[in-house]
């Protein structure tokens, strides 16, 4: 098991490619700084965003750096959480998520991040499937843009993040 484990969440918002949250456990036994994290994903940051507790330093492509706040100490067992609002695309599927992560240290030396699939924010559910449940109709996932999906349950059947 990674002493360090990545967290990706993402949020739609009206208007926009929606709002990704990024958690940062760390899961050894020493209190880490002085790093920066990177980062591997298709669902890539605009140019025109804000991060929330971090500043992004790099962007190619897929590939995207972060620096924490200056000073940012993460204890053993605990955790940095920011957010980026601005997304050049809307991920369509919970593999739109990390694809690779790692933090490289204040010496240089890079360490491997463990990572799982992109996830909903919790408790977020499909606007159009909501709508739709326990009505038994058809109806358009606003995830999954424009497939028609029938909801089951308050959950739309169309689309990855939205089961």
């Amino acid at each position: 098991m990674a002493d360090y484990h990545l967290e990706a969440s993402w949020n739609p918002v009206e208007g926009s490619a929606g709002h990704l949250t990024l958690t940062l456990f760390n899961l050894s036994p020493e209190p880490l700084s002085g790093f920066s994290l990177a980062y591997r994903s298709p669902t890539r940051i605009a140019d025109a965003h804000v991060c929330d507790g971090a500043s992004l330093t790099r962007q190619v492509a897929s590939f995207h750096e972060f620096l924490p706040p200056q000073g940012l100490r993460i204890p053993a067992g605990g955790r940095w959480r920011f957010t980026v609002d601005g997304l050049a695309d809307e991920p369509k599927h919970r593999t739109d998520g990390i694809r690779s992560a790692w933090l490289t240290l204040g010496d240089g030396r890079r360490v491997a991040v463990g990572f799982g699939d992109l996830m909903p924010r919790p408790g977020w559910r499909c606007g159009a499937a909501a709508a739709a449940a326990g009505q038994g109709r058809t109806t358009l996932c606003a995830v999954a843009l424009g497939t028609v999906a029938r909801a089951e349950g308050g959950r739309s059947a169309c689309h990855p993040l939205c089961r």
